[in-house]
């Protein structure tokens, strides 16, 4: 057995002792191959070197040596395979079995740089490599991975480098203009039945600007992706199709009407001809521009997309309860304008109306359109006013808007009602919060800077932008195990692959190890503003993969590194206990990142075995020693350095050709003792 030794001084001597000895076995090696060429490889069973020691028992120094690699799977073993088989089993069987575990324990080991304290290797990882065979699971192929909630379909047309995704700035300013021009439609075209001359100047100039914008807005619809059903559709050809299906035909059709509109107007404004310049020509205009407002069911997608991206939770419920009273107020502000068009109508053709019976002149623009509102919000309340219909044009159209009335005034106020009820529970929910807050404080005769420090902190945790969390989903919490187990893999698989410790084929055959990681060893987290990860000193129990966001490192020297999207922080800790050397926290914006445990990750590869629980423990050993190597260089190694002074790349490469070396030997050695046996049966026989 090596001589190891707990004592740091002792480092030098054994690293001497052991480069020497190694450099002894290469040349034994060499010339023990060279032996066996020289005196020929034909006899099969022939032993060209002893494999036993003075004491019989297997000498590990003194084993065969292997030759070229076995140019096919089928051909039969030659008897320098066997001794490679001997030599690589007698290295695993014997030394990873008697002495492995001392190995580990002793050999890789991390100083702490605060205390001095010792890092030991996981119990779950001492273990043999029979060990890991023995608990080997059958391993099965992952399947294609299925269409995601936000994937993105694009095509390879020439368009697609111009189109733009749902969530860009140039779709939210779009959307920011089409809904001024659809509000300020909805405002002034039912105004037009009014008699204001000055005004029309003003509506005609808008409208100009407002038909320039809607004839760009056509080939948009070609250029901006959308999300459909979960799916963000990219193609130029699908999109085309989409809006060919829903609001091609309204838009070319109210870009007509307008242009037939603008027309006219430039005809009116040059022709001397009384037919243009008749209150009735202008009247029938006016009444045409209504189908303008039918622009108003796009209004409803924009908004949204404008208070997704500029509001919260709490401020998305009052803009509800906005919403709906608008909605109101333009209903009624339509219903005016018609009933003062009715008035205006029957007058003109020399019948009483409402305006005479109330004593209105019509040409009074403000007064006769605070009446007109008037009896149209009366309509949807219990509420009186004095104008009455009283002819059967009037009375027909008040019949249609008590009707109308009655369908959405209820639906109306028990939205807006179940809205309110809602703020007014958070609300009340945060006020209970703060005035325990203050009596916590009170009761214990704490400072008033402390106070306003956590007030701060928590007004700033609130206007933090946070995603839903698994288990503010109750829904989820009923669906049967084996759905949670595939739904947290599409959660947290792409994140688990971003650590760089995997094998070429690990994510292809041990689906099911990976699975139950995500299912067991994983958990998604939300760092807010002012908000710490994690502090110094203090046992690793994650190892944090950082998703969207930024944070911020500070060493215990002070010194402050960023932590962008990707980072992967505490690597080590998969494999020893690792103390944090320094404090991670959010000061740029939320941040969202996930945590892989580090003694569930250990317990489940250990657990499952086979060849990828044994990569992970030589990619484990390897990194310990390389990080150890580091610190006897006075290179110091924190939470987020290792990968930067690392190459975990080079030694996944190493630590996949060291498992593959000792599964390829395990299998010749195993199909050579199969047919030993096989022959020793027959012969029995």
């Amino acid at each position: 057995m090596l001589p190891f030794s707990n004592d740091p001084s002792s480092a030098e001597s054994y690293e001497d002792f052991l480069r020497g000895e190694l450099v002894s076995l290469a040349d034994r090696l060499v010339s023990k191959y060279q032996a066996a060429l020289d005196r020929g490889a034909g006899t099969r069973g022939t032993s060209v070197f002893s494999t036993a020691s003075s004491t019989g028992e297997p000498n590990i120094l003194q084993a065969q040596t292997p030759v070229e690699e076995e140019t096919s799977k089928d051909a039969p073993c030659t008897f320098v395979d066997e001794r490679w088989a001997n030599l690589t089993l007698n290295l695993m069987e014997e030394q990873d079995e008697v002495a492995g575990k001392q190995f580990v324990g002793h050999v890789i080991s991390l100083r702490n740089i605060d205390q001095q304290a010792q890092l030991s290797l996981r119990g779950s990882w001492q273990f043999s490599w029979a060990e890991a065979r023995r608990l080997g699971r059958q391993r099965t192929a992952e399947k294609p991975g299925p269409t995601r909630f936000n994937d993105v379909v694009e095509d390879d047309s020439w368009l697609q480098r111009f189109v733009v995704g749902p969530e860009s700035a140039i779709q939210f300013v779009w959307a920011l203009l089409a809904t001024l021009f659809i509000v300020w439609d909805m405002a002034t075209i039912p105004l037009e039945i009014f008699p204001m001359a000055g005004f029309s100047n003003v509506t005609f100039a808008v409208a100009a600007v407002s038909l320039a914008f809607w004839v760009a807005d056509v080939p948009t619809h070609f250029l901006f992706g959308s999300q459909i059903r979960g799916i963000i559709e990219m193609r130029p050809a699908r999109l085309a199709a989409l809006y060919m299906k829903s609001w091609l035909l309204i838009d070319l059709m109210v870009i007509l009407v307008d242009l037939s509109l603008i027309a006219l107007e430039v005809i009116r404004a040059s022709d001397m001809n009384p037919l243009f310049r008749s209150g009735r020509f202008l009247r029938t205009i006016r009444l045409v521009r209504l189908v303008r407002l039918l622009r108003v069911g796009k209004l409803e997608r924009q908004i949204m997309v404008i208070a997704h991206r500029l509001l919260s939770t709490y401020s998305l419920m009052a803009l509800r309860v906005v919403g709906y009273l608008s909605v109101m107020l333009a209903m009624n502000h339509l219903i005016a304008c018609c009933w003062y068009g009715i008035g205006v109508f029957l007058k003109d053709n020399g019948r009483g109306c409402w305006l005479d019976r109330s004593e209105i002149n019509q040409d009074n623009v403000g007064e006769a359109y605070i009446a007109a509102l008037h009896w149209s919000l009366t309509q949807f309340t219990p509420a009186t006013n004095s104008i009455a219909p009283d002819n059967a044009w009037e009375r027909f159209y008040a019949i249609w808007v008590i009707l109308l009335a009655m369908a959405c005034f209820s639906s109306f106020i028990g939205s807006i009602g179940t809205t309110i009820t809602s703020m007014r529970t958070v609300r009340r929910a945060q006020l209970l919060q703060e005035s325990k807050l203050e009596v916590f404080f009170t009761e214990r005769n704490l400072s008033l800077e402390l106070f306003e420090r956590v007030k701060s902190a928590l007004d700033k945790d609130k206007r933090a932008r946070t995603r839903l969390r698994e288990d503010e989903v109750t829904l989820i919490n009923g669906i049967p195990e084996s759905i949670k187990v595939n739904l947290h893999k599409e959660m947290y698989i792409t994140s688990l692959l971003q650590v760089e410790i995997w094998p070429s084929w690990s994510h292809k055959e041990d689906a099911d190890l990976l699975r139950t990681i995500c299912h067991q060893a994983m958990s998604e987290h939300t760092c807010r503003p002012g908000q710490d990860v994690f502090l110094p000193h203090k046992l690793c129990q994650y190892v944090y993969v950082i998703q969207t966001g930024s944070l911020e490192y500070h060493t215990l020297e002070k010194e402050t590194e960023d932590c962008k999207s990707d980072t992967v922080c505490c690597l080590p800790s998969l494999w020893a206990e690792w103390p944090h050397m320094g404090r991670l926290t959010a000061n740029l914006g939320t941040c969202f990142y996930i945590g892989v445990g580090c003694r569930d990750f250990s317990m489940l590869a250990a657990s499952f075995g086979g060849p990828l629980c044994e990569y992970l423990k030589i990619f484990g050993i390897l990194l310990l020693s390389e990080i150890e190597a580091l610190q006897a260089q006075g290179t110091e190694v924190n939470d987020i350095s290792v990968q930067n002074n690392i190459s975990t790349r080079d030694l996944a490469d190493r630590a996949e050709r060291f498992a593959s070396l000792k599964e390829r030997s395990a299998s010749r050695f195993g199909r050579s003792s199969s047919k030993d046996r096989t022959e020793n049966e027959l012969v029995s026989f």
